[in-house]
Formats: structure tokens, C-alpha cells, sequence
């Protein structure tokens, strides 16, 4: 599914629950209800190390490209310059291509993923530009679902608390599980 996606399949019962990069925002939680933390990320702007990108105003005259709906999405739309380009793709991996293939000058993507760009796309340098915000990725459910909620804190916790978060980071995103937050 699309991140637009999300939440109307989840209020629809099309899904159970939605996990994958669903940051915690206080317009979501509005909708659905989070459970505590799993993993974190920054929300940022990436371009090659030649885009001279150091604050928003220098999108002036750019296009950028983000995931429709994203995090990214909802930061930066109301805050680019007039004169930023906004193209909006139904999924990071199109916004990431567009920006190897030209496309695009900036994406919206998640902190770590210049890594990726860089193994798969050499010659470029892609950086983090702009930090946008920090995410905290939490596992969505329909409102009023007390039990399930009540299931998914306590299996997060455990998991976080016996390593296997920690391994889980360390292996796929290549670094240490860092302190998240509880509420």
C-alpha cells in the first residue's frame, strides 16, 4: 500500500494494523491510536553533495520529491518556497529513482537511506541536506482496539528490552537501537 493509503485502509478494515515507517504525528493520533515506539528516524531532504542545499530557502527554483502523504509530505509542503518544484510519488522507491535518473533535485526520505543511494547509485555523493524531524515509527491500530493496543505495548517492550530490537537495527539499519520514548 501507499503511505495515503494508510490510514483509510486501516479505518476501512482493509488491514488490521499498519507498521512499516508509520511515524508517530499528532495529526494521525487524531485517527488512530500508536503504540509505544519501535524505531526511529530522522525525516530529511537528500541530494548529491554537488546541490548546494544547506535550509529550505535554498529549494527556491528546485524540484523535490516526495513520497505522497509521507512525513516528509506534511513538513515541508507548507514551508518550501514558492518557487520549489513539489512532486509528490505514491512511494519512496519512485521518488528515489526519480532522483538518480535526474528527475528530481532534492527527495524526502528517511536519514539513513543515502547509504543506499550511494552503494546502488556511485559517483554522486548523496548527503542529508536537511533535517527535518525526527520520527518515531509506532505500529497503528483503529481507535477503541484497548486489548490489541495493550498486546502490541507489551510485545514491543519485551522485544526492545531482550535485544532483539537492538540486533534488528544493528543488522538491517547498521546501527545501535537508540532510547525511545514510552508514553
Amino acid at each position: 500500500m501507499t503511505a495515503p493509503n494508510r490510514i483509510p485502509y486501516l479505518l476501512t478494515n482493509r488491514v488490521d494494523m499498519v507498521i512499516s515507517l508509520f511515524a508517530l504525528t499528532p495529526e494521525r493520533a487524531q485517527q488512530v491510536w500508536f503504540s509505544i515506539p519501535y524505531a526511529n528516524s530522522e525525516a530529511v531532504l537528500v541530494a548529491p553533495a554537488s546541490r548546494a542545499v544547506k535550509a529550505i530557502d535554498d529549494l527556491a527554483g528546485l524540484r523535490v520529491g516526495l513520497p505522497r502523504g509521507a512525513t516528509q509530505d506534511l513538513i515541508l509542503t507548507p514551508i518550501a518556497p514558492k518557487s520549489t518544484t513539489i512532486m509528490r510519488f505514491d512511494d519512496e522507491a519512485t521518488a528515489l529513482q526519480a532522483l538518480i535518473s535526474g528527475q528530481i533535485d532534492v527527495v524526502g526520505t528517511g536519514a539513513l537511506t543515502h547509504r543506499t543511494l550511494n552503494r546502488n547509485d556511485p559517483g554522486k555523493n548523496y548527503e542529508v541536506k536537511i533535517v527535518l524531524r525526527q520520527n518515531f515509527f509506532c505500529i497503528g491500530i483503529r481507535r477503541g482496539q484497548s486489548d490489541l493496543l495493550q498486546w502490541l505495548n507489551s510485545f514491543v517492550f519485551t522485544i526492545k528490552n531482550d535485544g532483539q530490537l537492538d540486533a534488528i537495527s544493528r543488522k538491517w539499519r547498521e546501527i545501535p537501537l537508540p532510547v525511545l520514548p514510552v508514553f
